[in-house]
């Protein structure tokens, strides 16, 4: 979904209202892929309870490209009976590049448990690249034994590599994670797959 508009003043808002609201029901964490304008505009999700509405920040967008971020929505809502009504974007920097922002959004997934909160600490002398990736996703930065593992959003395991690359031709498309096991340490971080 591409969501474009024009924000002239600082503060300044726009919402995009859902014809369908989503309910959250069981899964507490949402997760969302965003490509990023380098505005630093603020993304907001708008939840709903009859009358009420509550407005919470979800990401700045002061990045280009695809980003993955999550939203642990039962630590910031208490009721069960809220649902996912619209997103606002909202100008807040005054030193933006235009008064034009485009942002994309792509693969809105609810699930139970946190991704990138539990141990997604990225040393900076790694990187996964391309992402999204369609054929094959590369590892930069390892040194010694390193095993890739990919794994579904819901923690079930589909393969692995014990080299620096991970052939996902293959696979579906979707989100998912690649677990890093490398020197001792591991991490994950969220993988988009396309075709």
């Amino acid at each position: 979904v591409k969501l474009s508009s024009t924000l002239n003043d600082l503060n300044s808002k726009v919402c995009y209202k859902f014809i369908n609201p989503i309910a959250l029901s069981e899964q507490k964490v949402l997760g969302l892929h965003l490509f990023g304008d380098l505005s630093g505009s603020e993304i907001q999700l708008q939840f709903s309870s009859g009358a009420e509405q509550k407005n919470i920040s979800f990401c700045d967008l002061n990045f280009v490209g695809w980003e993955f971020h999550e939203l642990n929505v039962e630590s910031q809502i208490k009721s069960k009976d809220y649902q996912l009504t619209g997103i606002n974007i909202i100008r807040k920097n005054s030193y933006s590049f235009s008064k034009n922002t485009e942002v994309l959004l792509d693969n809105l997934l609810l699930y139970s448990k946190p991704i990138l909160g539990i141990h997604n600490q990225m040393s900076s002398s790694i990187s996964i690249y391309p992402n999204p990736a369609k054929d094959v996703i590369q590892v930069k930065g390892l040194t010694g034994n390193t095993k890739l593992k990919l794994y579904t959003v819901d923690g079930r395991f589909i393969k692995e590599s014990t080299e620096s690359r991970l052939n996902v031709h293959e696979i579906e498309c979707g989100t998912y994670i690649l677990k890093i096991e490398n020197q001792g340490q591991t991490v994950a971080k969220p993988i988009f797959i396309v075709k």
